[in-house]
């Protein structure tokens, strides 16, 4: 008697195992994500916005909240989108500029910015060129700024110190004074910032907390001390007073306060297997009702997805179809510039700003290609034979494509057996014309298996999402 089964296709994937032991998890899920329902949506495309005028990448953004403006950091020099119409300007111009390439952290006061991506800080009042901070006593080598309490934090590269200066106004004036060092241990300061009025320096064997005292100005919070340092500078980033980090062994871990616990570790075996992770990169995105942070792992061509709502992982690609092969995410930084609502993001191939668009599904005319493979499911019976005698599946339908809208885009499945490294022939699922929109499509006849492992993509230009699975199967006694 064949009995129904639901066909875990929407299960979030787990790498930290073979994966033929996974049966209710999947394997892989590429530029897709798993709603709070459990359905698995294409994700949202990037439309095209404005171009800085740079030719190079773009390497670091910031939404200055005082004056309601974007900042992004290319090729060396600043460049201020002042308004939701994308006017842009250089505001470096003839002025100084920062290290040509890298990732710049921003500080500010409400009136001035700094900026500094491993050399020199540029300041600004966001309309003057950008000026070096020229004081013998200011650090020339600097990765992290940070304002605190009317002053100017900002690291010293390859050294345990960190400088500080008042940032009333703008920040020129320095003393040989006004440095301290994080000493619980003799290794470097890698990482600044503040949170909740508290200094966080993220070295690369300990993190230390520091507190405005009143009088020192900072002093170290007793007992406070992690021996746990970070992964990467820049693999940091703060989440509504929450700081999510790559630990020294790689480890995705939050600090609340000094409090720190290692989080999902269904994808550390692939970040572990990683041959560089030094340049790896976070942002925090919330677009589109999904809360998730982005770890680009460029010299990896990696782009993984952490889903802090659902706890899962999954990854985000670019098809370059000129050698039909998926590199990182498009994106090489992303700030929400909360005055025009809008999410944007930079370019790590040209010069180009782009605008995260929920009614796009290409990204800046490139296709967007899902793929979700799945573990080798069972039903439960691992050593039981099931003849499938049908497997419905639940797609979005009746979304028409072309220019005369009537053009059907395809999924494309296909499934391999017990194990085995060779794929089954492709199957092509129509989703149906325009106006058509019955959800579910039936496969019949499907053969017989142990275990069956699924592999559905669709790279066509048309919203996708994939719904229930149901599979009627005769199992063998």
């Amino acid at each position: 008697m064949p009995k129904t089964f639901n066909v875990p296709i929407n299960s979030p994937p787990y790498q930290n195992v073979d994966g033929m032991v996974l049966d209710t998890l999947s394997e892989e899920l590429l530029d897709g994500y798993i709603d709070e329902l459990g359905n698995t949506n294409k994700r949202p495309g990037l439309s095209s916005y404005i171009k800085l005028g740079s030719f190079k990448t773009v390497d670091g953004g910031y939404w200055w909240d005082g004056t309601g403006v974007a900042l992004f950091n290319s090729d060396g020099s600043i460049y201020k989108v002042s308004d939701s119409n994308g006017t842009v300007a250089n505001i470096t111009n003839t002025g100084d500029k920062i290290e040509s390439s890298g990732r710049a952290t921003f500080a500010d006061n409400g009136s001035y910015f700094v900026a500094a991506n491993g050399g020199k800080m540029v300041y600004s009042n966001g309309t003057a060129d950008t000026a070096y901070i020229t004081d013998v006593d200011a650090p020339t080598a600097v990765t992290h700024v940070a304002f605190l309490d009317q002053y100017l934090l900002a690291n010293n590269v390859n050294t345990g110190k960190f400088h500080f200066c008042d940032f009333s106004s703008s920040p020129t004036t320095w003393s040989a004074l006004d440095v301290f060092t994080a000493e619980s241990l003799p290794d470097n300061l890698v990482a600044l910032y503040v949170n909740k009025r508290i200094i966080i320096l993220m070295g690369t064997q300990s993190i230390e907390f520091w507190a405005n005292d009143g009088a020192s100005p900072f002093s170290r919070i007793n007992g406070w001390t992690i021996q746990r340092g970070i992964m990467s500078k820049y693999c940091t980033v703060n989440v509504n007073g929450i700081i999510y980090f790559f630990d020294d062994k790689r480890k995705l871990t939050i600090l609340d306060g000094n409090s720190h616990k290692t989080l999902n570790t269904s994808y550390d075996r692939t970040i572990q297997g990683f041959d560089t992770v030094s340049d790896c990169t976070a942002d925090y995105e919330f677009f589109n009702g999904q809360n998730k942070i982005r770890y680009i792992f460029p010299t990896e061509q990696r782009t993984l997805i952490y889903n802090l709502d659902q706890n899962y992982w999954s990854e985000e690609t670019y098809y370059d179809s000129s050698v039909d092969t998926r590199k990182r995410y498009l994106g090489s930084c992303y700030i929400y510039a909360r005055d025009w609502n809008q999410h944007l993001v930079g370019s790590y191939l040209v010069d180009d700003i782009l605008k995260l668009d929920v009614s796009n599904f290409n990204d800046n005319g490139n296709q967007i290609r899902v793929k979700k493979v799945t573990g080798h499911i069972d039903h439960g019976y691992p050593n039981k034979r099931k003849r499938s005698y049908s497997l419905t599946l639940q797609f979005k339908m009746g979304v028409g494509i072309g220019d005369s809208g009537n053009t059907e885009p395809l999924v494309v499945i296909r499934f391999r057996d017990d194990g085995s490294s060779v794929w089954g022939n492709f199957i092509h699922i129509p989703l149906k014309v325009l106006g058509n929109t019955e959800f579910s499509h039936t496969l019949y006849n499907l053969g017989s298996y142990y275990s069956r492992q699924y592999e559905i993509s669709f790279a066509q230009d048309a919203p996708f999402i994939i719904g229930k699975c149901l599979e009627e199967v005769d199992i063998s006694e």
